[in-house]
């Protein structure tokens, strides 16, 4: 995925936010799989993965003439909010795709919608 590229981080976030993704919790998101395993190593691999990420969708944005008007600290923030959103989105999928699929179907629909609002 390139900087700027808006198309190319819809199709990340469209993957990310797929009933295929949610039910591959082995192969998928390290975060939303282990986020209770936070000290040690676990937890300092999980935090440098987690700057790595932000720093490259906050550069991104500042590469995206969509967002040209903002400043260093509002990409981060940017970047920070979507993050959020797409592992916040995965892990509630997650938790209702055996209980409620309809419910854990509608959950990363809503949060893909919100994300592709968020970097247009």
């Amino acid at each position: 995925m390139q900087p700027g590229d808006d198309d190319a981080l819809r199709t990340f976030y469209r993957r990310y936010l797929s009933e295929r993704h949610r039910d591959a919790s082995a192969e998928g998101c390290p975060i939303a799989a282990d986020a209770a395993r936070k000290d040690g190593p676990v937890g300092e691999t999980m935090t440098r993965g987690i700057e790595t990420f932000m720093n490259l969708l906050a550069q991104h944005y500042a590469a995206s003439d969509s967002h040209a008007d903002e400043s260093a600290t509002q990409y981060r923030n940017r970047a920070m909010v979507t993050l959020a959103m797409q592992v916040g989105g995965i892990v509630l999928s997650r938790a209702t795709a055996h209980t409620d699929a309809q419910l854990s179907k509608h959950l990363l629909d809503a949060v893909l919608d919100g994300i592709e609002k968020a970097i247009v």
